[in-house]
């Protein structure tokens, strides 16, 4: 892609982030037919494989509180056939609201009003899919803040936004706050009001997309109830200005609820005529594949849909390993790389052969994880790679060689960024190791929960390279290093 084609690109995704998603974008929406009853059905949420469809239900035959559901289908995008009570979460003192669910469908965050006028954000954990959902125990680091709701997560759940009513902070009666974490077992740090999106009407029931970058809401500064839009471009950076999707509008019905699908082929949400809420669903026309706010490359990667066999040219034919990526360009092309797990030959060991190029990942760190599986490393620099060898937003993790785990550099120079190097082992460092005169940059980097004989986190030999901004916490040596 040569400069002017660069720039070109640029501008028009710019245009997109201010202006927001382009209208005609999605189909009619079309009433889920399979789940809504004669009660209220709302809270919709789509299991990560399409399967199955978490759902909350209001005021059904005998009793008033809302509780979860679940509809299944034995295909994705098919009808659902079967929708049975999750009596095991449900009971009779409050509404059980809400779910959001994991990818390996094991974990399910909601919410839950208590006596004491509390709602609380818990956490069901099952051992294995075929198991009951037993009752959540409550995100005490969150519900200290008070009464929560609607909680929605990142696919990797280090990232939570949730809304909360009445928050010392808070810019209305109900906000949308955001809160974050370095892994999944551990706890959530500080909540954030998020301050850019709310305002002294109500913003509430969020749905944040799988990789961070957009949020969809609900809000009535408008004067009416409207589904918003927001992204941003990466993750650790604010929301643009939020969008309204007028195309679901009509007069006559009250919005509520989005959902959007981990792929963006999909916004679910409710409509309210007056009788109690419906769930509806609108197609994404689009392909979800081309992310109007991904990086413009000239090679792009992506485990869920790539072959190494495709040209690797477009999003819609990318390369399935990033090291196939390395290897068709040349020095000043930039290789994306989508969101997901790279593993196995061709996402380890991952060589630059000296190319000045750039690799850069579409969703950020937390949601590109380079995992060696418990041997070798994620990147080797020994072609005497320069500062115009960039990695940028990557999680390199579970390496294993007695050069570093996470990254070995020798007599090279190259720039990582925006990156995360955790829990590797090595002999002369765990998480990275630089020798023989190289001068490796390192800007906003975390290298956490590293070991090693010689060294824990970082070690330089007969080298001088640069730590700027970066956090370097938890590693273990053996030995001083």
């Amino acid at each position: 892609m040569n400069v002017q084609a660069r720039l070109f690109t640029t501008v028009c995704l710019l245009v997109i982030m201010l202006f927001g998603t382009a209208q005609g974008q999605w189909s009619d929406p079309e009433a889920v037919t399979q789940i809504n009853s004669s009660y209220i059905d709302k809270s919709p949420f789509l299991s990560f494989d399409g399967l199955t469809m978490y759902f909350s239900r209001q005021s059904g035959p005998g009793w008033y509180y809302t509780r979860i559901y679940q509809a299944t289908r034995p295909v994705p995008n098919g009808p659902f056939q079967s929708v049975s009570e999750i009596t095991t979460l449900n009971y009779n003192g409050g509404h059980v609201d809400s779910p959001w669910v994991s990818p390996d469908n094991r974990r399910m965050y909601y919410f839950r009003t208590e006596p004491g006028s509390l709602s609380r954000i818990k956490l069901s954990t099952r051992s294995a899919v075929t198991d009951d959902w037993p009752e959540g125990r409550n995100i005490e680091e969150l519900n200290v803040l008070g009464r929560l709701a609607s909680p929605t997560l990142t696919s990797d759940e280090l990232t939570i936004v949730f809304s909360g009513s009445g928050l010392a902070g808070g810019a209305g009666g109900h906000d949308l706050w955001m809160a974050t974490r370095v892994a999944r077992t551990s706890t959530f740090g500080p909540a954030i009001n998020l301050t850019g999106l709310n305002t002294a009407s109500a913003e509430y029931h969020p749905s944040l997309s799988g990789d961070g970058l957009r949020l969809y809401f609900i809000s009535n500064r408008n004067g009416l109830f409207q589904i918003l839009e927001a992204q941003r471009p990466a993750l650790g950076v604010p929301f643009g200005n939020p969008v309204a999707m007028t195309e679901f509008e009509v007069p006559e019905a009250v919005l509520d609820y989005p959902f959007i699908t981990p792929d963006y082929s999909a916004l679910y949400f409710t409509r309210d005529y007056g009788q109690g809420r419906d769930i509806y669903v609108s197609t994404n026309l689009v392909d979800p594949n081309v992310d109007p706010d991904a990086v413009a490359g000239d090679y792009y990667v992506n485990v869920a849909t790539g072959s190494d066999f495709n040209s690797g040219m477009t999003p819609t034919n990318p390369f399935a390993t990033i090291q196939r990526g390395l290897n068709a360009a040349q020095n000043g092309q930039v290789v994306v790389v989508a969101e997901g797990t790279y593993v196995g030959t061709g996402n380890k060991n991952l060589n630059f052969s000296g190319r000045s190029v750039t690799l850069v990942s579409r969703g950020g760190a937390r949601a590109t994880i380079i995992d060696c599986q418990g041997s070798d490393q994620a990147f080797v620099f020994q072609n005497g790679e320069s500062q115009n060898t960039v990695v940028d937003g990557f999680t390199m993790t579970h390496g294993n060689s007695q050069t570093g785990g996470g990254i070995y550099c020798q007599a090279s120079s190259p720039r990582i960024a925006n990156c995360i190097i955790s829990n590797n082992q090595g002999y002369y460092s765990g998480g990275i190791y630089c020798i023989n005169f190289g001068s490796p940059t390192f800007v906003n980097c975390q290298v956490v929960d590293n070991s090693g004989t010689l060294g824990g986190g970082v070690r330089f030999a007969q080298s001088d390279g640069a730590l700027i901004n970066c956090l370097i916490a938890g590693n273990v040596s053996q030995n001083p290093g």
